[in-house]
């Protein structure tokens, strides 16, 4: 009984709502059907946002649109504010009254305050700002999952601790014990005509009216679970249950809709009835479209919106956003509807679409004909039930007759019958591509190859006849006001046929191209030409003009040419291109939008080179084909295309800090760093939305910023300036208004005026002393620089001294190395010499036969021997190439008998003091080196005593802990014995004190010493492990102080036996190995006469040769150790290794 009032009702709404239909038709053209009923799920125009476009979570639970136009999106990571094109987001992160980021719930009050239910309490957003509403008798954290509000403005809040009213600042709060079922209130539902309130919950459905709680009983198994409640505008209550269906309830009396189909165990979840009568089901098997309570339409899961739909709602512009468990998406009637082989057509790929004048939509492609009337498309077959083959072209003669140009000739179609004409005359083809009826009766044809032609009384004629190599197609005709034909071609551009006669226009005449794809005449007899990648040609006045991509027109191929109103209408490579005519004649940049994907076509890529591409059908509509289907476009939606978004200002910052704005900001002084973030409120242009700012003091004109929404300025000056800022949708035109803010930059304190001035009088009034200080230091500074170029020359000057002084030395030093080296090469020579000399001297003096005057003479030739002997050291001793022979001595000995060599070098004016230690003082050193030691200290005192003096010679024992100097270490636990040196000469300087034992260094003049006698002494004291140090001052004279180990002395140590004292052999073999003749024959008679057997040899390898026949009777070996070829030590090394227990005799000649 129920269901018949339902119907009964309905029925009259239905009958309203046609009523309200017909009348926006006949007013308001451009709003009918925002969500057109009769489309079909794949032509309505969706799109998704997800996480990765700036959506905070794909969980979309609830949707609201407040009066300022903003979109809100609860989601399950916190709120998010849409504009059209960006979301800014609020959540616990960058918000702290957000303590859950899960959004259950949205509602605007009539204050335009935002209200959010949330998982942990309601927050209340006003004025920019957000705050947490604190409930009477709920927890804070208490779950908040629905609100509501009524007409007297009461917000209802529905959560887990039962029923809260909001008004006044008071709170009404309900519960069980008040008659709820349920303290979860999941859903609310306001009755706009009365003070009712429907309230959903997990144990069923009651109503709030006066206070008092009222349950309705749905009646069905499952259907106590409410998820959903929404009231239509004629009263009717959309429930939505879990599992239950979907109930329907008027006047308090509930019915479920009989479609078990649809319905059957779905969790409805959202509802929704838009403008139009459609009313919207979410569930959790996608989404359902009921009209006029049946269900006109079911998109499958495997469409965008998906299978999971929690929330619905339709924006201001008619428009359909829909929350999934899968992203955020906006359902909408495109700029451009799609048909396709789904709604109907033979073939989704159409190259002809035409109207007739009974208002049939017929349209032709690769696999057939179809037919479009009675709000049903339809395949048209031939009488056999077969396509026809690749239609190409439509035209109706004036007869009612309808002909197509196929690939299988001309067809009429005339009271439902195919009658199929086979091109006969040579010069045409059987492939028709246009057909023009005459008033006559006749047709003119373009075919492909075949050129142009009429047909009449079934006969085909050529009215223009072409050669194979001219085989142009004739893709195009018309017929002017004027009654010129023309025809647009291939490649051959465009004949025109006057009277009888033909004539061409090709590029030569100003056409762009000469390959032809449309022709069209407006109504001031305008020919537009529409070519194949050269644009669009106007014929106007006898002349052509051309308009490409660079001048405006989105692109080079136009396909069709329509007209509608002040606008021409293009199906061209990259979409429908509407132009503005008027922008035509101004000479400026062509004023054009394109629609493309983004309006609702499958594929921006139009069809078309051949006649009709597109059609103007009766009730205003364009139709164009393309290879998905028919594109389909309303004018009459356009109206508002040009309207300007609204534009707001998104955030403010000065050196990256947020200001708050309004129309005027003062902005404290700071670093003039801008930033200005812009944005405009336009959910249906979405990325089509084009922007220009200019900030007035600083540009001089607009800033074209196309998408970018931020405007920067660094370094701004203080002052005042006026920041504009405009949009516009889909290339359209700039509006007259634009977005203003005034701003205020204001100076820091050395910016402003009073400071600038003050700064400038002070320096006026320093200028005078400051340029008395500037040439103060200017003079400082040049005698600063003279004196630095004085010194600077000076010290140049001692460079180029200590340049040719080191030069002399060199020099010297080179002569001396000279001198050394020779000396070095007559004292061995000379050697050699007296060991042969001292060598006979020895053998004669053991003579027994000798008298004694011939001993004296021997002995006069052998002391002569050993005092070239001493000479021969000494010069070795000046060549660095003496060997030590260190002997303990008596250093107090020494000293004096070095005294009475000294007398006869040290003048008289110079007097001598010894001082010796009590005790004898012994040491170990090599008695010629320690000689030369002492006389070059003298020497060097005589000479530091010019004008005379006192030269003092002192030992003693001392402990080198009592002395300060820094010993070596072998000297630092042993007694030492003292040499002093003392003159009192002229001194050294610090300087020079530290040079004193350096080699070459000398402050005698040139020519009068070499720089080597204290670098001598250094060197002889450190050999034989002593030390040396000096004290002196300027005209203080020198003291020079030499530390030698003290070594205990014996009666054998100081023994010495310088005679010969041969010891007798008896015959044992000895092999002498030594390349000098005449030293190796006086040793050889001294070896023979001491009763040896010598073997000889002058070098290693004859010596090798020798020992190689009797090496085992070999008792000794004697070598030289420095021979040529081969030396002593690699000889033994050799022969060791045949004998190990050879005795060997090594002996140097130097020695």
């Amino acid at each position: 009984m129920s269901m018949i009032v339902l119907h009964s009702n309905w029925s009259v709404r239905s009958i309203a709502a046609n009523s309200m239909i017909l009348l926006v038709w006949l007013f308001c053209p451009q709003l009918l059907y925002a969500l057109d009923p009769k489309l079909s799920p794949q032509q309505y125009y969706s799109r998704i946002w997800r996480i990765e476009n700036g959506l905070p979570h794909n969980l979309v639970h609830c949707l609201e649109q407040t009066v300022d136009g903003f979109l809100w999106c609860g989601t399950e990571n916190g709120l998010a504010r849409f504009d059209g094109t960006h979301f800014k987001i609020f959540n616990s992160i960058n918000t702290s009254e957000f303590r859950s980021n899960s959004i259950h719930s949205l509602l605007e009050d009539d204050q335009q305050r935002l209200w959010i239910a949330t998982e942990q309490g309601l927050l209340r957003y006003e004025a920019g700002k957000f705050r947490v509403v604190n409930l009477e008798h709920w927890s804070s954290y208490s779950k908040i999952f629905a609100l509501a509000k009524d007409r007297m403005g009461r917000i209802w809040i529905g959560g887990s601790a039962g029923l809260s009213c909001y008004f006044e600042d008071h709170f009404v709060n309900y519960s069980i014990s008040d008659g709820l079922p349920d303290l979860f209130c999941r859903v609310l539902c306001t009755d706009k005509k009365q003070d009712l309130v429907w309230i959903g919950t997990a144990k069923g459905l009651v109503s709030l009216e006066n206070g008092k709680i009222q349950a309705h009983r749905l009646q069905n198994e499952g259907s106590d679970y409410i998820l959903s409640l929404s009231e239509s505008p004629s009263g009717i209550l959309w429930v939505g249950t879990r599992g239950g269906g979907l109930c329907l309830g008027k006047d308090g009396k509930f019915a479920f809709l009989e479609s078990p189909e649809q319905l059957s165990n779905l969790s409805i979840r959202g509802i929704r009835e838009d403008c139009d009568g459609n009313c919207w089901i979410g569930t959790n098997k996608g989404l359902l479209r009921f009209y006029e309570e049946k269900c006109t339409a079911h998109f499958p899961k495997d469409s965008p919106l998906g299978e999971s739909i929690l929330s619905i709602l339709e924006d201001t512009k008619g428009n359909l956003w829909i929350g999934t468990g899968d992203g955020l998406i906006r359902l909408s009637v495109g700029r451009c509807t799609m048909v396709t082989d789904l709604e109907g057509l033979t073939d989704s790929n159409c190259w002809i679409v035409y109207e007739n004048r009974q208002g049939i939509i017929w349209a032709g492609s690769s696999t057939g004909l179809s037919r479009y009337s009675e709000g049903q498309w339809k395949s048209v077959l031939l009488k056999n039930g077969q396509f026809l083959d690749t239609v190409q072209s439509i035209a109706e003669d004036s007869n009612g007759g309808m002909w197509f140009g196929t690939a299988s000739g001309l067809y009429s179609y005339k009271n439902g019958h195919f009658e199929n004409y086979k091109i006969s005359d040579g010069f045409l083809s059987n492939i028709v591509l246009a057909i023009l009826p005459e008033t006559d009766g006749s047709l003119l044809l373009g075919t492909r190859g075949g050129g142009f032609g009429r047909f009449k009384d079934g006969k085909f004629q050529s009215l223009f006849k072409i050669d194979s190599q001219n085989a142009y197609d004739a893709r195009s005709i018309i017929k002017r006001t004027n009654g010129d034909i023309w025809i647009g071609t291939n490649g051959g551009g465009i004949l025109v046929e006057h009277q009888g006669q033909f004539t061409r226009y090709t590029t030569r005449d100003g056409l762009s191209s000469n390959i032809i794809l449309s022709l069209y005449e407006d109504r001031q007899e305008r020919v537009f030409v529409g070519t194949q990648s050269f644009g669009l040609c106007e014929f106007r006045q006898g002349q052509w003009n051309c308009y490409s991509v660079a001048d405006g027109l989105l692109d080079n191929t136009i396909y069709q040419i329509l007209e509608e109103q002040q606008y021409l209408w293009m199906s061209s490579s990259r979409g429908i291109i509407r132009l503005e005519k008027n922008s035509l004649a101004r000479g400026s940049r062509l004023s054009a939008l394109i629609l493309n994907r983004q309006d609702g076509m499958k594929i921006e890529d139009c069809n078309g080179g051949s006649q009709p591409a597109g059609c103007k059908s009766q009730d205003g509509r364009l139709w164009f084909p393309t290879s998905r289907g028919l594109a389909v476009v309303n004018p009459a939606t356009f109206s508002n295309v040009n309207v300007a978004p609204k534009v707001f200002i998104d955030q403010l910052l000065i050196d990256d800090q947020k200001l708050a704005y309004s129309d005027k900001v003062q902005i404290p002084p700071s670093g003039g760093n801008l930033e200005i973030n812009y944005s405009c409120l336009d959910l249906e242009a979405l990325d089509q939305v084009q922007f220009r700012y200019r900030l007035i003091g600083v540009d001089p004109d607009w800033i074209a910023a196309e998408s970018r929404r931020v405007a920067l300025y660094p370094n701004l000056a203080p002052g005042k300036y006026e920041f504009q800022v405009m949009a516009r949708r889909n290339n359209g035109s700039w509006p007259d208004s634009n977005k203003n803010i005034e701003l205020e930059l204001e100076p820091h304190f050395y910016q402003t005026l009073w400071f600038i001035l003050s700064t400038a009088i002070g320096l006026l009034t320093l200028i005078f002393p400051i340029h008395r200080l500037w040439t103060n230091r200017l003079r400082l500074r040049e005698k600063y620089l003279a004196k630095c170029v004085e010194d600077r020359s000076y010290e140049l000057h001692q460079e180029v001294e200590r340049h040719i002084r080191t030069s002399e030395l060199l020099v010297q030093s080179q002569k001396m190395e000279a001198v050394g080296k020779l000396a070095g090469g007559v004292a061995h020579d000379f050697n050699n010499l007296l060991t042969v000399i001292l060598g006979y001297c020895a053998l004669l003096k053991h003579d027994p036969n000798l008298k004694a005057e011939q001993r004296d003479l021997i002995d006069e030739v052998s002391n002569a021997g050993v005092r070239a002997e001493e000479l021969t050291r000494q010069l070795l001793a000046f060549s660095r190439r003496q060997i030590l022979q260190p002997k303990i001595i008596d250093l107090n000995a020494f000293v004096l008998e070095a005294k009475r060599l000294l007398e006869r070098l040290i003048p008289e004016n110079i007097a001598f003091r010894i001082h010796l230690e009590v005790m004898r003082c012994f040491v170990k050193i090599d008695p010629t080196q320690l000689h030369q030691v002492i006389m070059n200290l003298a020497i060097n005192a005589r000479d530091a005593m010019p004008q005379g003096g006192m030269l003092t010679f002192l030992t003693r024992r001392v402990q080198p802990n009592s002395i300060v100097f820094d010993f070596p270490e072998h000297l630092k636990e042993v007694q030492l014995v003292e040499i002093i040196v003392e003159d009192t000469g002229c001194g050294m300087s610090p300087e020079v004190k530290k040079q004193i034992f350096e080699p070459f260094f000398t402050t005698k003049e040139i020519g009068k010493g070499t720089g080597l006698g204290l670098s001598t002494v250094h060197g002889i004291v450190e050999q034989s492990g002593g030390a040396i140090l000096v004290e002196s001052e300027p005209t203080k004279g020198s003291r020079f102080k030499i530390y030698l180990p003290w070594v205990e002395a014996t009666p054998s140590d100081e023994a010495s036996n310088s005679e010969f004292s041969p010891s007798a052999g008896h015959k044992e073999r000895i092999l002498l190995v030594e390349d000098d003749v005449s030293v190796r024959k006086v040793a050889r008679h001294i070896l023979q006469k001491c009763g040896y057997r010598v073997l000889e040899a002058g070098d290693g390898v004859e010596a090798l040769e020798v020992a190689s026949e009797c090496l085992e009777m070999i008792h000794l070996l004697i070598t030289d150790m420095v021979m040529p070829n081969m030396g002593g030590r690699e000889l033994v090394s050799r022969l060791i290794k045949h004998r190990p227990s050879i005795k060997v005799l090594f002996f140097i000649r130097l020695q």
